[in-house]
């Protein structure tokens, strides 16, 4: 950038070709949410004051901003939020970013719990508490246990659940989910979960954001990547009522492999798999028997 004036209109064109330069998938979209941040405003003021000059304070602001994504730092941890079905979440690395695909799970647990009085639900690896604390807030009849193996992102769950209200239904554990959920064992209605599914071989080859800033605990499952899938399927005869359910995201091109895993539990049938907006089964919903 250089010492002329710079106008919101000016940055955001600026910013656009900056960004298609570093291979970021929404440029203009990214560069508004980013500027408006900066600046304080809403998106829309970004047109309305369009030839209002930046002041050099918000300039050097906006400057650090667009060096940290250009870097590759997702949009979401620079700006701190992300919206989840409607809900707005506290962003940052210690936990994965909510995705819209997840917003399939609370679907699902929405159709389960229609016309049931109360129901013991079960989020493990909650990471910033998304699931959970949506669950929580749009589904009243629910108690919520929420466990992750990291205290860090347990610690912005709980933050998220303070700030959407719901703490009073929501019990935390850290550790080992089979370790920690012990205590539950045959009293659950729904287990969800959106566990690592991604391989150690797959790991390398994803984009900058995912590889390099979010945390890895939460995208690796193991030499597979379906793993802690396959000790969820084993956990949950034990851990669920009879009746009860597990609804659980995989990466693209699992299911086929948890058709075969389900063949191995006789306790669990297979109710659906639901796709997402690309067309990918991304949802498994299973019943215990």
């Amino acid at each position: 950038m250089t010492d002329e004036v710079w106008t919101p209109l000016r940055l955001l064109n600026w910013t656009k070709d900056f960004f298609e330069g570093k291979g970021i998938a929404q440029p203009r979209l990214e560069a508004e949410m980013l500027l408006a941040r900066a600046l304080g405003w809403q998106r829309i003021d970004l047109y309305a004051r369009y030839g209002d000059e930046v002041p050099p304070t918000k300039l050097a602001l906006y400057r650090e901003i667009v060096r940290r994504r250009a870097a590759r730092e997702p949009a979401q941890y620079i700006l701190g939020s992300v919206d989840f079905c409607g809900l707005a979440f506290k962003c940052d690395k210690r936990a994965l970013i909510p995705r819209p695909e997840s917003e399939l799970i609370i679907e699902s647990v929405a159709r389960l719990a229609e016309g049931k009085p109360e129901l013991l639900l079960v989020d493990v690896g909650t990471g910033s508490g998304n699931l959970a604390v949506t669950a929580a807030v749009k589904l009243p009849q629910v108690r919520v246990v929420a466990c992750d193996i990291s205290a860090e992102a347990l610690t912005l769950a709980h933050e998220n659940a303070e700030h959407h209200e719901v703490l009073d239904r929501i019990e935390f554990h850290c550790g080992d989910f089979e370790e920690v959920l012990a205590a539950f064992a045959g009293k659950v209605d729904v287990v969800l979960a959106n566990p690592p599914y991604v391989s150690e071989g797959e790991f390398a080859g994803l984009a900058p954001e995912l590889r390099d800033h979010e945390p890895r605990v939460a995208l690796v499952s193991g030499p597979k990547g379906t793993e802690i899938i396959a000790r969820l399927l084993d956990f949950t005869p034990v851990l669920v009522k009879p009746g009860g359910h597990l609804v659980m995201e995989l990466g693209a091109g699992q299911s086929d492999r948890v058709r075969r895993l389900l063949e191995t539990h006789d306790a669990l049938e297979l109710v659906t798999f639901e796709k997402d907006f690309q067309r990918i089964e991304r949802l498994a919903v299973i019943r215990r028997k």
